[in-house]
């Protein structure tokens, strides 16, 4: 009985499936609520550089006092140890998260009809050192790509422009963060 069932499905698709990859207010939402995570993993990374900062100039000023150069790669005490691998760690996760909703724009971006935004996608969410090896070259402002994918995928840029703009044309209305006291407060931010 669960193969006559599952039959229909397997021979001609789901059609709720393929309306959710290109309904325009669906795909809104769940870049809003990506771009809610992501603020959220870069406003708890960005609080917590003020405690590292803090440790790291304690930190710092001992290593300056045995004249030696603090470095990533140099044995440290405790507490520092812990507040820089706990930073590191919020850095990751930020950067994920902000990866993250970038794939989710990406969609929106190709229905806008910008040109190529899986290309430049890459170039948005890769480490820079991957990026130099790609190219051979060591300064990242000769590669135009990196640049371009900026354009549609960072912050405050024409990719989150045409998003806003497609969106509201569906009868979305994003939501920006940055200035909604009402979010902040409920997530403590």
């Amino acid at each position: 009985m669960k193969k006559l069932f599952l039959l229909p499905f397997l021979l001609f698709g789901s059609p709720v499936i393929a309306e959710i990859k290109t309904d325009v207010r669906l795909l809104c939402i769940r870049n809003q609520r990506a771009y809610d995570v992501s603020y959220i993993a870069f406003r708890e990374y960005d609080a917590y550089m003020d405690i590292w900062l803090e440790e790291y100039r304690k930190e710092k000023k001992k290593f300056e006092a045995r004249g030696e150069i603090l470095r990533d790669s140099s044995v440290v005490d405790e507490p520092y140890k812990s507040i820089r691998k706990e930073f590191f760690r919020l850095g990751d996760v930020s950067k994920k998260k902000r990866d993250a909703y970038a794939k989710t724009l990406l969609p929106i971006l190709e229905l806008a009809g910008y040109e190529r935004p899986e290309f430049y996608l890459w170039y948005y969410t890769a480490y820079h050192d991957e990026i130099r090896e790609r190219h051979n070259i060591i300064d990242l402002n000769k590669v135009e790509e990196l640049d371009i994918g900026q354009d549609y995928f960072g912050p405050g840029k024409s990719g989150e422009d045409s998003r806003d703009e497609l969106c509201k044309l569906y009868g979305y209305e994003f939501n920006n963060r940055y200035n909604d006291q009402k979010f902040k407060k409920k997530y403590g931010l």
